[in-house]
């Protein structure tokens, strides 16, 4: 035990003089504290648990953020294409593969987008 007030008390042990009010003081200290760390531990995976939560929220927000970067990318070159057609342009072979690889990209950030959003979460 480590003694903090000896400048003030003189002793190194102050419970041997103490008074009896002292030591019901510092027993009824020492319970409070053995509660505390109780509480402490028990508190614990509550905490964990939401720092958890918190972690996962900040994960999925960094995933629909990217989500949205590459689906608005895609619907430019999609909204171009289209109207490069509109115009009259003739769809090639490589036309085509570029439109197929663009629905085939937002299809895949959609399943993936999904994917990362933790079950059991509520949408509206």
């Amino acid at each position: 035990m480590k003694v903090h007030g000896h400048e003030h008390h003189g002793h190194e042990n102050p419970w041997d003089e103490a008074p009896p009010w002292a030591l019901e003081l510092g027993y009824v200290v020492g319970l409070m504290l053995g509660q505390l760390e109780t509480l402490i531990m028990t508190v614990s995976p509550e905490v964990q648990a939401t720092l958890d939560a918190v972690r996962q929220t900040k994960s999925l927000v960094a995933s629909v953020h990217a989500g949205i970067q590459v689906t608005n990318g895609l619907i430019t070159d999609l909204k171009a294409q289209i109207a490069a057609l509109q115009a009259g342009q003739v769809l090639s072979a490589d036309d085509k593969a570029a439109l197929l690889e663009d629905v085939t990209t937002l299809q895949d950030v959609n399943t993936q987008l999904a994917t990362d959003i933790p079950a059991g979460t509520t949408q509206p």
